[in-house]
């Protein structure tokens, strides 16, 4: 049997013969990895761009849609706005009220002449309380909500009678 010395030759040359072969093997399989790591590295900048681009365009459309709606919904709040004539309602209660304590403080003139001894303060406050109660019922009835759940289920008296039912007819 040979000795270790003789393998370890054999070795040796054989390393030697495959050295240049494996070093070009080893320098292709890096040059290759280092072009898939530069693919992938494009890959992914593609990606992320054509992402970004899709993402800027979905917030754009989400904008543009948002705007929309919201320029609707303004629209549409000034039509009721313009249909319930908020403005005259106020100036009506106002000029209610204000007819309300006129009448009040002319009541007040004619029962002081009669010789009825009622302080000034007394009737301001009074007239200011009513004043105050007319504006604030009238805008409650002109703004209240209509048709509760209860009203729409009737009661005994909500049903129609004969005669408007032979009127409708």
């Amino acid at each position: 049997m040979a000795d270790w010395r003789t393998y370890a030759k054999a070795a040796r040359n054989t390393a030697r013969k495959q050295a240049p072969g494996a070093r070009r093997a080893v320098e292709e399989t890096a040059r290759r990895s280092a072009e898939r790591a530069g693919v992938y590295a494009r890959a992914a900048r593609t990606a992320a761009d054509e992402g970004t681009r899709e993402s800027r365009g979905q917030l754009r459309r989400d904008a543009d849609q948002w705007r929309r709606r919201s320029s609707a919904a303004v629209t549409v709040a000034g039509r009721r706005a313009q249909k319930a004539q908020i403005g005259k309602r106020i100036l009506a209660a106002v000029r209610d009220a204000l007819i309300m304590g006129a009448a009040l403080f002319a009541i007040w003139f004619v029962v002081t002449r009669t010789g009825v001894q009622i302080p000034f303060q007394v009737v301001i406050g009074v007239v200011l309380a009513v004043m105050v109660l007319r504006f604030g019922w009238a805008l409650y009835a002109q703004f209240a909500p209509r048709g509760r759940a209860d009203d729409k289920q009737g009661g005994p008296g909500d049903e129609p009678d004969r005669a408007d039912e032979e009127h409708r007819r």
